[in-house]
């Protein structure tokens, strides 16, 4: 699994782990998504969920993706200091 770095302020990082998309549940979590493309791993732009159909959905502009999702992590709103 691919670690990120993510900046949630000016001093504070957090390491998120990139997840295999067979452990994603349908429950409206909001995550970023890899793809597969070329041989490669790329995150897709936007935030997305998967729906109850096992398929995954960008939130804005929404969409239904039509390709395959090969990785997945959830999205952290967490403020420090409030």
């Amino acid at each position: 699994m691919a670690k990120v770095k993510t900046g949630m302020s000016n001093n504070a990082m957090q390491l998120i782990e990139w997840r295999d998309v067979a452990e994603a549940v349908a429950d409206g979590t909001v995550c970023h998504v890899q793809v597969r493309g070329r041989g490669i791993c790329y995150q897709l732009e936007g935030e997305f969920f998967m729906h109850d159909d096992g398929f995954w959905y960008r939130i804005d502009p929404a969409a239904k993706l039509d390709f395959p999702v090969t990785h997945f992590r959830p999205v952290l709103e967490r403020r420090l200091n409030s």
